[in-house]
């Protein structure tokens, strides 16, 4: 009897769920479901280590073309790269979230990367700009188009903290859902790190998820969510996004220490955490947890690698209350 091939002539792998019909693609769609989701009560983003609190309102202005804020950061750029070398310091989140919301395609570099790892990845995209700190300003040529801002100097720390009601040029930004949101980079694994588009229709694709099983409670009532996963990668950037676009408040770590993790999620009473496997492995076999309060945290989603199914069931046994998803 003649065996037949189990490779098909398309070598694609297809969904065998029925055909979904897209809206048409000059359809808008926001990542802000309703503006009540932005009160200015409600803090976006807080500094783990000095408890200090940034509102959503200073990081997407209502109304306003967040970089004709200042003339010195006013850019023709709608659509062009931005380059960001990203470390998880408090003021990052602003100039990535205001880059997706005004048409700037997002780059982002590992600050721990070297010279020619950063170089490699200014060649391939060609960014006109740069957004780093003093510290890593070395790794970065000074050939940028636009120059290179400082999200240290005091000038633009000045300019994140004006007063938001001044009148401004209120140009709208057409943004349509096939333009690339952030070109986040592969880990370099098989060779030199390689770029991978990320359409603005992909990226609040997945953040209308969470607007189905986010908590019914209010925003101002709502726990903060816990970020100790690095922003240059897609795992830490997409949950900063998450968090501003659904108005909850994040605790940001500049570096991932387990005792301070403990220490923050237990003096913020977190109550959702993405982790690695290397966390959930020391959450569940270090006696450093018994020592903290962590009843409030609720939700705990594992990416980055599986985990096997006999430390998943421990986990669970171990911390019967949370909620464990991957």
């Amino acid at each position: 009897m003649k065996q037949r091939s189990t490779i098909a002539s398309d070598p694609l792998s297809h969904s065998r769920r029925r055909a979904f019909q897209f809206l048409p693609l000059f359809h808008a769609l926001s990542l802000f479901h309703s503006s009540h989701l932005s009160p200015e009560n409600t803090p976006a983003l807080i500094d783990a280590p000095t408890g200090h609190r940034l509102s959503p309102l200073r990081i997407h202005p209502p109304r306003q073309n967040p970089f004709r804020l200042s003339d010195n950061y006013n850019r023709p750029l709608h659509g062009r790269h931005r380059l960001h070398t990203i470390s998880n310091i408090f003021r990052n989140p602003n100039p990535l979230v205001l880059s997706l919301l005004t048409r700037h395609r997002l780059l982002s570099a590992n600050p721990a990367s070297t010279q020619s790892e950063i170089s490699h990845q200014i060649e391939i995209s060609k960014p006109l700009i740069a957004f780093t700190t003093s510290t890593i300003a070395a790794k970065l040529p000074s050939s940028f188009r636009h120059g290179t801002v400082y999200l240290d100097s005091p000038g633009f720390q000045s300019m994140m903290m004006m007063t938001l009601d001044a009148k401004v040029d209120q140009d709208r930004i057409e943004v349509n859902q096939l333009d690339p949101a952030a070109i986040p980079y592969s880990s370099g694994t098989n060779g030199r790190v390689e770029g991978m588009v990320l359409s603005h229709r992909s990226l609040i694709a997945l953040i209308a998820g969470y607007y189905v099983t986010r908590p019914e409670t209010d925003v101002e009532n709502r726990p903060p969510s816990l970020i100790t996963l690095p922003l240059f990668h897609i795992f830490g950037l997409f949950m900063c996004v998450r968090a501003v676009a659904l108005a909850e408040a994040v605790v940001l770590m500049k570096r991932f220490d387990f005792e301070e993790t403990l220490r923050a999620m237990e003096r913020y009473k977190v109550s959702n955490m993405p982790v690695s496997p290397p966390l959930v492995v020391a959450m569940a076999k270090s006696e450093l947890v018994e020592k903290h309060d962590l009843s409030s945290l609720e939700l705990v989603g594992c990416g980055g690698a599986p985990l096997g199914k006999e430390l998943t069931e421990g986990f669970t046994t171990w911390f019967p209350t949370w909620k464990y998803y991957r």
